[in-house]
Parts: structure tokens; sequence; C-alpha cells
């Protein structure tokens, strides 16, 4: 017996990519149009969406017509789809009604089911609710364990320690209690992880695209055959878009310019080595520069520079000044003492400006420490040549 399927996750589809906001439309077709023909090109029998496969339910008329218009093209290449609904997706039967009149569309009800492709059960369950707290593989009805079985729902593996909620939690120990060898086709997880579990293969594909500036790594979907000997074999597919990490050392800059000369022969040379049709940039500008450059880094990072050239790229200030708070307030003085009040101030006790809250919402605003030392060489900067 051989079946094929793929495996897929947390598409989110709606939301608008932080790289592209102006071109999202275009790289979800463009997404779907590379998972119907890696399926064909495949033979594969199903698709599994495991969760979050629209990022709500207020999503553009034209969003749901390409994933329906996805479900008719398959249909005419006998292609089936099993769905498992999120926390962002979670059912509702009017928004799922165009779906579940094509006749390859199967969506896990709100308790655990089971459908059956040839020799192979799939279980699943969807999300009825956005919160659902329910630890639902503690309460799988084994009986219902077959030769061959694969699992479809979307959880939080309680041991990863992830940033994501803790809906529908599951445990390694749940996982290892499932007799027979299985694969679980999980969401919720925006970072391709897998493990093997007492012989289960526990596997999240991640988001296919890097919906947010910092999902980087690995974006993609699975290709799983299931062998004869009960064996599945997976291979991953990359998709259609990549976020790229670098770490550049601007110790030796002198003023922006150069700065910016650095993170264009970065971009310059990861573009002509990756391949891609969509290709994103998370860039963190790293080492020890003067508090002037520092000042200048801080005043323009934002203003992106350089998007003038046709790229898409996030920029994150790591570097440090040569003047640590620390050296300042070794001094006596106005400012030395205002350095020592700031240093003491916790985040609660600081009104920050909403630019500021906004630059670090996604990045360091829970590192408070950071957003000060940062303040204080720009002011440091900003004064030392009255001093």
């Amino acid at each position: 017996m051989g079946i094929n399927f793929i495996h897929t996750a947390d598409l989110h589809l709606g939301r608008g990519l932080d790289f592209y906001p102006e071109s999202s439309l275009t790289i979800y077709s463009d997404l779907l149009k590379e998972i119907a023909e890696t399926a064909r090109q495949n033979n594969v029998d199903f698709i599994l969406f495991s969760g979050d496969t629209f990022n709500n339910h207020d999503v553009e008329v034209s969003i749901k017509k390409l994933f329906l218009d996805f479900i008719k093209e398959l249909n005419a290449d006998n292609i089936d789809i099993y769905y498992a609904c999120g926390n962002h997706d979670y059912y509702i039967p009017a928004f799922y009604r165009p779906f579940k009149r094509e006749k390859n569309f199967y969506i896990f009800p709100e308790n655990w089911h089971t459908f059956y492709k040839k020799d192979l059960a799939i279980h699943g369950f969807s999300f009825y609710e956005q919160a659902l707290k329910k630890r639902m593989l503690s309460v799988f009805p084994t009986e219902n364990l077959s030769k061959a079985n694969l699992f479809c729902f979307h959880t939080n593996i309680e041991e990863l320690g992830s940033i994501h909620e803790n809906y529908a939690p599951s445990s390694f120990d749940e996982y290892e209690k499932i007799s027979a060898a299985s694969y679980f086709s999980l969401g919720h997880i925006h970072k391709k992880s897998e493990w093997i579990k007492a012989k289960n293969n526990l596997v999240y594909p991640g988001s296919p695209l890097p919906t947010r500036h910092n999902e980087t790594g690995e974006k993609g979907f699975y290709l799983v055959k299931l062998c004869s000997n009960q064996r599945f074999e997976k291979i991953f597919s990359p998709s259609v878009a990549t976020l790229v990490e670098s770490y550049i050392d601007i110790s030796e800059s002198e003023d922006i310019l150069e700065v910016n000369s650095l993170i264009e022969e970065t971009v310059s040379k990861t573009e002509t080595e990756i391949k891609n049709r969509y290709i994103a940039h998370n860039i963190k500008l790293t080492g020890c520069v003067t508090p002037s450059v520092k000042k200048e880094i801080l005043e323009h990072i934002a203003d992106g520079y350089l998007y003038e050239a046709g790229r898409i790229a996030n920029i994150e200030d790591k570097s440090l000044s040569e003047i640590s708070p620390e050296q300042i307030a070794e001094n006596k003085g106005l400012f030395e003492t205002i350095t020592e009040i700031f240093k003491a101030m916790e985040f609660e006790d600081v009104p920050l400006d909403s630019k500021v809250l906004n630059e670090y919402s996604e990045t360091d605003i829970k590192d408070f420490n950071s957003i000060k030392r940062d303040a204080l060489s720009v002011l440091y900067s900003m004064l030392k040549d009255d001093r």
C-alpha cells in the first residue's frame, strides 16, 4: 500500500505579510498554486491542513475565493482535502459553507472523528472556539486505532516553551501512549519542527510563509509517503518565499552611509546565492560603534533607506555604543546623575512615546534595558560636544 499526501499548516491566509503588504494576495495565490502543483506532480491522495489556514473569519472575499478555487482545482484531479480548524479559523458554519459544498473537502468536527482513505485511518478534531483549553489527545478513543494511523490537529506541545498560546495543549507523554506507529500532522507552531516519540512521528511543518519579520528559518510544507511497511517517509518542499537572517558587524563604520553599504553588500550576496520567488531579509547590526554613529543608526534605522533599492528588509540594531552608561556614570555632574536615575527605572515607570513602542513591539520591548542603553547613547552623543 502506497499513499502520498501533503501536510501543511498555519497559512494564515488574509494576514498582511510584513515584508510584502501590497503583494500578500499574489503571494498567497502563488503558494496555493505551488501546493497544488506539487500535489499533482507527486500523485498525492490528499492534503492535510492542520489549522489556522485562515487568519480570521473577516478575511476578504478574494481570499476565500482563492481557497475555494484551490479546492475545486484539486477535485478535478481527485485529490481530497482534510481540514482541521485552529484557533484563528475555528469552526463557524457560515464561514465554511462554501467549502463544504465541494465533495473533496472534509472538515473535522468538534470531537475526535476518523476518516478512512484506502487502508489509512485519519483522526482529527477542530477548534469550535478560539481559546480551546481541553487536552484533546488525552481523551482520544484508542479503540479507533488502525494498522496505519494519521492524526491531524492544532495543538501546543507544552515542553516546547513556545511563545504561542497554550491552546489544545498536549505533552510528549501523551504521544508516547499512542501504541500504534503514527504520523501526527500538527499545526500552531510556526517553526518547522519534528520528533520521534515511541515510533510516532510528531511534525510541525511551520508556516509556509514568513508572515512576521522574526519568522526566519526554512519555510514550506511536507510531502509524505506511507510505505507498505507502515513507515512514513517525508520530504520538506520549500515554499515560494524565504526570510533570510543576517548578522552584520558594523564596528568599523564611520557613518550611516558605510552601514548602508554593508547592508547592500550582504543583501546582494544573499540574493545571488538564494534562488526564490520572494526573498525578504531580517538584518541584525552588531558590533561596537561611536556614539555619533549610534545616534545616526537610531535616527534612520526606521526610515527604510534600504527600500530605495527595491528590496524588502527589516533592520534591527543590536550594536553597542563605545561609551556605556556605566562609563558615563563614573563621572560626576548633572548628566551622570540623570544617567543613574534612568538606569534604575523600570519599564512600568516610563511612559514611552508611541513611535518608540511601535519600533520595539516585535523585538526588544521585553528587554527594557536595551531601550535605556540606546537612549543614553543618543543623549550622550548629542551632549558630549558641549560638555
